[in-house]
């Protein structure tokens, strides 16, 4: 356990200190690569038995790329799984050919754990330093993530990496102009390596919509009161998400008419409402409720993270159907990392600013321990080297 709470805050304690060498820029340089090598290194060499899904997919697939002697013959074989053959094809090119790439370069499958760690971090990181006005916030970000998803990391990693994409090409969406086609690509890109990359385009769609209100500033009177047409759809949406999320009929064919029917398997149940996942996004609505105007002001763009958070917190009560089905909002949530840190230094009183950095640290940390420690989630613990 303190291998992992030794390297996440010794991680992200140098991005903070990189952050105080913005005009020595070899120096903030070198702390950063350090910086990211940790979570890849903890990546790397941990033993096969660190997360489920290496030996699910990962030692197969690097098995057969090891044995293979083209990329055809890669993708042609396959392996013994319960009472079938499981196909390399199979799983999202994007990814296979990752594992090919790295097998064949380094032949040893530690590599293939640290690179995949490493698509997943820098990405991350990358989006992070998008946020220019609130760089010297990377820190607690990066913090975030190692205590919330890094350990889902070692055991989703074809999702996590697509995310990361997913989380990147929206920092470049929303700190650029003219930028919806080059986030289009890099969408497309993360579905290459997990198809549940595609929901990227709800929060693109929800962004437009936004943009399009701030511009045109229609608001509708109802009886005395005058609401804009962004309430209107934040209304909308989650009548429109409630009716979504707990119609599990009408679910299963949304995810099959996009693509996504492998989660379909997922939803084995009836759907209800999942008030663990309500109680564990409490101190997120804390936030939200009391410093959400004070983060608008400083930039209406923002607005965007409210959305997705709303989207979040309606798809997290899918986990009441199924075990796994909680994977299908991890898209939603992972813009926690920057929307939490943003909403904790907006406030004028500095004191309180400390004071709800301090928060979010203690509740990461807990979120962390209960679910990855203590309820053994991804099984990550105890953490084992290879050797």
């Amino acid at each position: 356990m303190y291998i992992y709470i030794l390297a996440f805050f010794l991680s992200s304690f140098l991005f903070y200190i990189s952050a105080k060498f913005e005009k020595r820029k070899i120096i903030q340089v070198l702390l950063v690569i350090t910086a990211l090598l940790i979570p890849c290194l903890l990546a790397g060499l941990r033993s096969e038995n660190i997360g489920t899904d290496v030996k699910v997919y990962v030692r197969p697939l690097f098995n057969c790329a090891k044995k293979a002697s083209s990329i055809k013959e890669f993708y042609s074989l396959g392996w013994s799984i319960i009472y079938r053959i499981k196909k390399v094809y199979e799983y999202e090119y994007g990814f296979s050919f990752l594992i090919y790439i790295i097998t064949k370069i380094f032949k040893n499958i530690q590599c293939v754990l640290f690179f995949i760690q490493a698509l997943t971090v820098v990405p991350i990181y990358l989006a992070l330093r998008k946020y220019e006005k609130y760089n010297d916030k990377i820190w607690l970000g990066m913090l975030m993530y190692y205590f919330i998803f890094f350990s889902f990391s070692l055991n989703a990693m074809r999702q996590m990496i697509g995310i990361a994409i997913v989380f990147y090409a929206f920092s470049i969406l929303i700190n650029g102009k003219k930028k919806d086609w080059l986030f289009l690509l890099l969408v497309l890109v993360a579905t290459l390596f997990h198809k549940s990359s595609l929901l990227g385009l709800l929060i693109y769609i929800s962004y437009k919509l936004i943009l399009y209100q701030d511009k045109i500033n229609i608001n509708v009177k109802i009886g005395k009161y005058n609401i804009s047409l962004f309430k209107l759809l934040l209304i909308f949406l989650i009548i429109g998400g409630i009716f979504i999320v707990f119609n599990r009929d009408l679910l299963l064919s949304l995810l099959t008419a996009f693509g996504l029917d492998m989660y379909s398997g997922y939803l084995a149940n009836q759907i209800s409402i999942s008030y663990l996942q309500i109680v564990i996004r409490i101190p997120l609505i804390y936030f939200y409720v009391t410093q959400y105007k004070n983060m608008v002001k400083q930039n209406k763009n923002y607005t965007i993270f409210l959305v997705i958070f709303i989207i979040d917190l309606l798809v997290s009560n899918l986990s009441s159907s199924g075990k796994n089905s909680s994977r299908i909002s991890v898209i939603f949530n992972f813009f926690t990392i920057i929307s939490i840190p943003i909403l904790s230094s907006v406030s004028k009183n500095n004191k309180l600013n400390i004071l709800n950095k301090t928060a979010i640290i203690c509740y990461s940390m807990i979120y962390w321990y209960v679910i990855y420690i203590y309820l053994g989630a991804c099984n990550v613990y105890p953490y084992k080297f290879f050797y």
